[in-house]
């Protein structure tokens, strides 16, 4: 008899955006800071911070990335920010940072993306 430690460790598992099954529009936020779960949409202010949680799982680990409008975020401009947790972090937000915010999670398993409309007013 052969016995695999590792086998139910190594069993891969499509990656998973978990999400709440609602989704919520979010008005007008005049904070200096908001967080919202990707999948909500919302209303912010120019010359605001934004953070989008993108929770993920899966086996392996998935890799998280970001796209705005279907395109890669530079997070290397300093307007972005990719934690390691997968959340998005956009500092001093201006008009032209309104559009579609993609999460994406991928492991050789599969792949698993969930969108937020993100709508900024202001000057």
């Amino acid at each position: 008899m052969t016995f695999n430690l590792f086998s139910s460790v190594l069993d891969p598992v499509k990656p998973s955006i978990d999400v709440p099954d609602q989704s919520k529009t979010i008005p007008l936020v005049d904070k200096p800071e908001s967080v919202i779960n990707v999948g909500d949409n919302i209303t912010s202010l120019t010359e605001t911070s934004l953070s989008i949680d993108c929770p993920v799982s899966g086996e392996p680990k998935p890799v998280v990335f970001w796209t705005k409008d279907g395109l890669p975020l530079n997070a290397e401009e300093g307007t972005f920010f990719i934690h390691t947790n997968g959340t998005l972090t956009i500092r001093g937000i201006t008009s032209s940072g309104s559009g579609r915010y993609t999460c994406a999670a991928k492991n050789f398993a599969g792949k698993d993306s969930v969108s937020s409309e993100v709508t900024v007013v202001g000057t």
